[in-house]
């Protein structure tokens, strides 16, 4: 099984960092995030979950809407299974 590790970070602006290292990604409280990979998903895991009102999988789309409760510079490790 192949996987990725992403970091999901709160900012002001949503961006896209692609460091040689792992991917972070920025996003907003009641904002969505959707990730489409090229490979069909078959599964992910999300810490601290609590921090979104919406974490769905469907086929090679992850989709991420974040809570108020995810505040500004915290990080949120997600790692994303093929």
């Amino acid at each position: 099984m192949t996987w990725v590790a992403i970091y999901i970070r709160a900012c002001a602006q949503r961006q896209l960092h692609l460091p040689s290292k792992t991917p972070e990604v920025c996003i907003r409280p009641e904002l969505s995030l959707t990730l489409c990979f090229d490979a069909k998903l078959a599964r992910v895991e999300v810490e601290g979950r609590e921090w979104f009102r919406r974490v769905k999988l469907v086929d090679d789309t992850l989709t991420l809407v974040a809570s108020e409760a995810l505040h500004d510079g915290e990080r949120v490790p997600v790692t994303v299974y093929f």
